[in-house]
């Protein structure tokens, strides 16, 4: 809040005082001509305003605050390419559902053009710079009146953090940060998160009650939910979609550790006499373009009624909350029976062995394999990895080994390449934790400048470089009667050197001593970059090396 409240606030006093209700302490930024009243008030009210090195990056690192920790991110850029540069981060917000709200700001109206669609040049002009949002945001809100912002603030706000959350999109223009808000505009704001009940229908609970063989799948919204207790008292074990590698501890004997793709999961999916899906959309990457067939009948949770039929039509929907859905259940269905769980931790392990077994025979898998497990054995259950969108990421995504949740992050939402980097500036800083990073040597070049902030915060983060000098996944997906000209022997810094450069302890280790490198790192401060060479080959989560078989189906259930 601001320091004194003797005087009527500015507009930017009155936003940040929002922020700080909403119970804000940190955000994401970078600062500009344009929202220098923003900066100067953050820092008066006391919030920690990160200072990133590209927009892009505000967005992730405020994504993976949100990732890490469930409270709301906060992105601040300023006008025109500002705003822009944040687009594909914003798009991978939304499709993660991530409650991030952008705040940016437009130039002077006085320096505008006053004509629709008509950019007259004055500094980052844009014509509707709001309608570069439309459609990756859940709302876009234009700020016109200095009595208006307090109140278009909250809205977003809670527009964002509601289910299924998401990002949302404020600006005003920079005159009108300095204006003084009317002191009949301003009233208090309340944050209490309501809490949902859900009367279970008739036909869900008689398909709980009824079932013996229940699977639950869980997907990304079922990420802080009680996974574990509604699977305990069910007696069903647990399958994991990539983004929600998280949800529940590995170590519990009914948690299938392994991705939908492997033959031996869609086999014990269709052993069931029923599926259980928890907070999923049945994406393509994750069902191989819809190949992937389930027969038992399906219960289906999801609070979005569009997400509730999407790709695959619920035998049973129940339209509601993960949470407020295992609250009910535990509450109105018996547990089950000793004899029960038994049988389905059988088939949890025996599934889990049959994926291990074949991993173990495949060559051209087992020195990937290998890695993960180097890093199931070294990396603590509260330590989070960010994984991006490379090989070694897919394979994280696939078989990594966590006991706590919002400890893996993963950008399979829109499949934004260079996520992981600067999104570990807002898992650090929301996790309080050491962070790893896994990502390839692409990927880790779109914000190779975010290696500052790390140094500049000290963040205990440990970005793994794995280095193969190409454009690996693509690489995969080459038909042999094709070039693979131009996707390999990529030109790549020497990443070591570089990490020195910006002040960093580096290192290179080899896949064999990946595990050993990463022990040592975790125990002293600051960031760290361990370079790995990269020789694996992709797992069965990419798309050159699906293992289902059949033509591509309509829906994943009755089609």
């Amino acid at each position: 809040m601001r320091p004194s409240a003797s005087t009527p606030p500015t507009v930017a006093e009155a936003i940040v005082d929002e922020l700080s209700r909403a119970g804000v302490t940190r955000v994401f930024i970078i600062p500009g001509v344009h929202n220098m009243p923003l900066w100067w008030a953050l820092g008066e009210a006391g919030i920690d305003r990160v200072l990133v090195r590209h927009e892009q990056t505000a967005m992730y690192a405020a994504d993976g605050y949100f990732r890490a920790t469930g409270k709301l991110g906060v992105c601040i850029t300023t006008s025109g390419p500002g705003a822009a540069n944040t687009a594909g981060a914003t798009g991978e917000a939304l499709t993660s559902g991530s409650a991030v709200l952008h705040i940016s700001t437009t130039p002077h109206l006085s320096l505008k053009s006053s004509q629709p669609g008509v950019r007259r040049g004055s500094l980052h002009e844009i014509p509707d710079q709001a309608s570069i949002f439309t459609a990756l945001v859940k709302s876009v809100s234009v700020v016109e009146r200095a009595g208006h912002a307090g109140t278009q603030v909250r809205i977003a706000i809670k527009d964002a953090l509601r289910p299924q959350a998401g990002p949302v999109y404020v600006e005003l223009p920079t005159d009108l940060l300095g204006a003084v808000v009317p002191e009949d505009s301003i009233a208090a704001s309340e944050y209490v998160p309501v809490k949902p009940r859900l009367r279970l229908p008739e036909a869900a609970v008689e398909a709980l009650s009824s079932s013996r063989k229940p699977i639950i799948w869980a997907g990304a919204g079922s990420i802080g939910a009680r996974v574990a207790d509604l699977a305990e008292h069910l007696a069903a074990p647990v399958v994991s979609t990539m983004m929600a590698r998280s949800t529940m501890d590995a170590r519990n004997p009914l948690a299938v550790v392994a991705p939908p793709q492997e033959q031996a999961v869609a086999d014990l999916l269709n052993s069931a006499d029923l599926v259980i899906a928890l907070g999923t959309d049945f994406d393509g990457q994750t069902t191989q373009n819809w190949r992937l067939s389930i027969s038992p009948p399906l219960l289906r949770v999801d609070v979005d009624e569009t997400q509730l039929t999407l790709n695959a039509i619920p035998d049973f929907p129940v339209r509601a909350t993960v949470s407020s859905f295992i609250e009910s259940v535990l509450e109105v269905i018996p547990p089950a029976s000793d004899e029960r769980r038994a049988s389905a931790e059988a088939a949890a392990k025996a599934t889990s062995a049959a994926i291990a077994n074949r991993l173990r025979e495949d060559g051209e898998e087992a020195a990937a394999a290998n890695v993960v497990a180097a890093l199931n054995r070294t990396l603590p259950s509260h330590v989070p990895v960010v994984a991006d969108m490379t090989l070694m990421g897919y394979w994280a995504s696939g078989y990594l080994e966590r006991s706590q949740p919002r400890t893996f992050m993963f950008p399979m939402g829109w499949g934004t390449l260079g996520f992981a980097l600067p999104a570990s500036v807002g898992v650090a800083h929301g996790s309080g934790q050491p962070t790893v990073v896994v990502v390839g040597d692409a990927g880790f070049l779109f914000a190779v400048g975010d290696l500052a902030s790390l140094v500049e915060r000290n963040l205990p983060v440990k970005v793994i470089v794995f280095n193969d000098e190409a454009y690996k996944m693509l690489e995969q997906g080459v038909p042999a009667d094709r070039s693979r000209e131009g996707l390999t022997g990529l030109c790549t810094p020497d990443f070591v050197t570089l990490a020195q450069a910006f002040g960093m302890r580096s290192q290179r280790a080899t896949l064999e001593t990946l595990g050993t490198a990463i022990e040592a790192e975790l125990l002293l401060p600051g960031p760290a970059l361990i370079e790995v060479p990269n020789v694996t080959k992709p797992p069965v989560t990419t798309s050159a090396r699906w293992p289902l078989a059949g033509d591509r189906v309509r829906q994943t259930v009755h089609p």
